[in-house]
């Protein structure tokens, strides 16, 4: 029965600790996808509430981001090379988002069990059933890891281009063109 007890307990520590590897890749992908969601609000120019009913019609992150992509596009082209150089610089996370996303449904989406190895328990996908083809079986635990650090590197370098697009924007509304891209000083 201790043995029993014992495998129990091992099994129940490796789904928490693998638990905590989903919630965090959902929790990072969730703040870019908010960031995309902040990106599309103040690229627009649309009131918040037409943002939020505009962006949230769309039922998928996909096509969330490419409205957002969409709206930089029709917004910063034709500017000048350094407005051109931002669209570019807050599109790229927005599709390295895109080329995540396939192990993000990974992680997510995969039906996960215990496996017992070599006297050990761990979590790994259901070998009955058919996984996502971008999950790596031998070390999903890994795998998971580095998605979560991507993740995190892709909302760092949101909320630069979201900053960068704010001051964008203080600069174009500023009502004396003579004064636009000047620092005020007192």
């Amino acid at each position: 029965m201790e043995e029993y007890d014992s495998g129990l307990q091992r099994g129940i520590n490796a789904l928490e600790e693998h638990a905590k590897l989903i919630g965090n890749v959902t929790i990072a992908w969730n703040t870019a996808q908010s960031l995309v969601f902040t990106i599309f609000s103040v690229a627009s120019g649309m009131k918040y509430d037409n943002a939020v009913a505009v962006f949230f019609a769309l039922k998928t992150d996909f096509a969330q981001r490419d409205i957002t992509i969409a709206v930089l596009d029709s917004e910063l082209t034709g500017k000048t090379p350094e407005v051109e150089k931002l669209r570019d610089r807050i599109k790229r996370p927005i599709n390295k988002l895109n080329s995540l996303a396939s192990e993000r449904n990974a992680a997510i989406h995969t039906m996960w069990g215990y496996v017992h190895e070599e006297g050990d328990v761990k979590v790994a996908p259901q070998p009955s059933v058919k996984h996502h083809p971008s999950l790596k079986v031998d070390d999903a635990a890994a795998q998971m890891v580095r998605l979560e650090e991507k993740l995190g590197s892709v909302v760092d370098t949101l909320i630069r281009s979201l900053h960068e697009l704010g001051e964008y924007r203080a600069w174009q509304n500023t009502p004396d063109p003579r004064t636009r891209g000047r620092k005020e000083t007192r």
